[in-house]
């Protein structure tokens, strides 16, 4: 167990067969040490997972960046779709904040009112489910292909793993050229 800040070094010496970046509070972005550690684990290739917080923190890592949610996702029972297994996970969250995909030249844009793309124009054309939207299930809206984007800190390619099915947030991604992955539930 090391604090937020650890030095790189000081996680290196401890020769990890991986690092697990756990959940914590509040906004993500402030977090540079942290951020800056993970970049270090993942160009020297340390396995490296991210749970909440560090989910978040994972996005930023790869470049990417993270919004405030109009309310956040809190408490049991938020069904997520995990597209590695086809299971439909029943999680525990508590955040507040979210990892922007198109940040990641990832084409899917989440329902939550609080989000605005960085990248909007990678995003498809609304045109083909504009209007029906708000009577369409989240189930229906899932994409029918793997999403996949790219690091713009040169760590590859980016995949979605998980989608939150009540709104669409991005629940869990991995790297598929560095052992890296995370998930924004519990």
């Amino acid at each position: 167990i090391v604090p937020y800040d650890a030095y790189l070094e000081t996680v290196l010496a401890l020769k990890p067969d991986g690092v697990l970046v756990s959940n914590g509070p509040g906004d993500p972005e402030p977090l540079h040490a942290t951020i800056a550690l993970m970049r270090g684990l993942l160009e020297r290739r340390v396995p490296l997972a991210g749970i909440c917080l560090g989910h978040q923190l994972l996005g930023l890592a790869l470049g990417g960046t993270t919004y405030k949610m109009r309310f956040g996702h809190r408490g049991a029972n938020h069904p997520v779709k995990d597209f590695t297994t086809g299971r439909i996970l029943i999680t525990t969250q508590n955040h507040g904040f979210a990892v922007d995909p198109t940040s990641l030249g990832i084409n899917w844009e989440p329902l939550d009112e609080a989000f605005v793309a960085v990248n909007r124009e990678i995003l498809s054309p609304k045109s083909k489910v504009e209007g029906r939207k708000s009577a369409m299930t989240m189930a229906e809206l899932l994409p029918e292909k793997t999403l996949l984007g790219e690091s713009p800190a040169g760590f590859g390619s980016v995949e979605v793993t998980q989608l939150s099915l009540n709104d669409g947030t991005l629940e869990g991604l991995r790297l598929r050229d560095y052992p890296a992955f995370s998930v924004q539930h519990h």
